[in-house]
């Protein structure tokens, strides 16, 4: 029924009320199938991809997370589920109507060194088949410096296994690849650049 010649749709919404600003380099929309998700400051929103019209969405404070290019993405999905990290937790929605399916926290590690009292926030976070992956943080999202990267299973929420870092690991040295997930374990580039000044590093 559908015949060409076919024509761009533009489309508005849903409008910058919900969302962070531009400039803070929040994650980027996430396509998979025929939707398209995305952040907003205190929401997750799902939108047609055809068509812009908007399907669902979730009030979860805290859902934007600022300079994702330094600090990488914190949503990603399978082929039914959506999961968003937001501190110490990741969040699975249903792609379809936005609920949410179960609450997953980064496993109990009381000499992670965390600060401030903190118990951590969720750093890298990706799926692989029956696994949630992710790497714990010692603070704030935007200090980046990652104590270990953690599996979960999916369906029970248990941890699989834990990998401590000897010096720390950032987001955006952590990659998912097969059935081996590869990382960068060094010298966080703040305490690097330091040493530098102090002498004390090459």
């Amino acid at each position: 029924r559908v015949r060409p010649p076919f024509e761009m749709l533009w489309f508005g919404g849903p409008g910058p009320a919900r969302m962070l600003s531009r400039h803070w380099g929040v994650s980027a929309p996430l396509a998979v199938g025929s939707r398209l998700f995305l952040t907003g400051q205190h929401s997750v929103l799902a939108i047609d991809a055809y068509n812009g019209r908007e399907l669902w969405c979730r009030s979860l404070p805290g859902a934007g997370r600022k300079y994702a290019l330094k600090n990488g993405s914190n949503f990603v999905a399978d082929a039914t589920n959506l999961y968003v990290a937001i501190g110490p937790v990741c969040h699975r929605l249903d792609q379809g109507s936005g609920q949410r399916i179960a609450v997953y926290r980064i496993p109990d590690m009381p000499d992670a060194g965390n600060t401030n009292g903190s118990e951590g926030q969720w750093g890298y976070v990706s799926v692989s088949d029956n696994l949630l992956l992710g790497s714990r943080l010692r603070g704030p999202a935007s200090a980046n410096e990652g104590t270990c990267v953690f599996a979960l299973d999916k369906a029970s929420g248990q941890t699989r296994w834990v990998y401590r870092v000897k010096r720390t690991v950032v987001t955006t040295a952590i990659a998912l690849g097969g059935d081996r997930i590869l990382l960068l374990d060094a010298t966080a580039p703040e305490e690097a650049a330091k040493l530098q000044r102090r002498g004390d590093a090459d």
